[in-house]
């Protein structure tokens, strides 16, 4: 497993997180958010819109040019391939090559998205605030979902395109078994 975190931030456990040790970023700036896909292949996100990639299990951490300067709190990756970034001011980017080109995708969510997870190339949800969006087609259009709560959400998770679950304030925990339609 891996965290990051300030500044530059980047720490890797073999045995379950007994034993944690820093490998290097290359950067000061705050990283927010890191996925790895299997393995070797890894991406973190963070401040003035830094993505960084690996490719070798965080031995090495090439930077990606993200097309932004806000900084970004979520990366999240389907396969080696499909990934999105989502962060402050609705910014939402999306890659389709492993991160070599992020691509901004136009959307009508203006707050800051702390989170954002996809269960396949079309479908996810990202979160922020007291806000739920959700997209079918891969983030270039979102509509949104109600919470039923006035808290703010910080972390979404989906086991399926039904089943999922988001967290926030006071240890909040919200779930729905039919794709966000209903939030329990």
């Amino acid at each position: 497993g891996w965290v990051a975190g300030n500044p530059g931030l980047i720490m890797k456990t073999t045995n379950g997180g007994s034993n944690w040790f820093n490998q290097v970023s290359g950067t000061t700036n705050s990283l927010q958010s890191v996925h790895f896909t299997d393995i070797n292949n890894g991406w973190i996100s963070g401040s003035g819109g830094k993505i960084f990639r690996t490719t070798n299990s965080g031995v090495n951490w090439t930077s990606q040019s993200s097309s932004t300067a806000f900084d970004l709190m979520s990366v999240h990756f389907t396969d080696n391939n499909s990934g999105w970034a989502a962060g402050y001011h609705g910014t939402f980017l999306r890659t389709t090559n492993g991160g070599t080109n992020w691509i901004k995708q136009i959307n009508n969510v203006s707050g800051t998205l702390v989170s954002n997870f996809f269960t396949d190339s079309n479908t996810g949800w990202a979160v922020g605030g007291i806000s739920i969006f959700k997209t079918t087609n891969g983030g270039t259009n979102w509509f949104s979902q109600s919470s039923g709560t006035g808290i703010n959400l910080y972390s979404v998770f989906f086991i399926d395109n039904n089943t999922g679950w988001i967290v926030g304030d006071g240890s909040a925990t919200i779930k729905t078994t039919n794709g966000g339609t209903i939030w329990v």
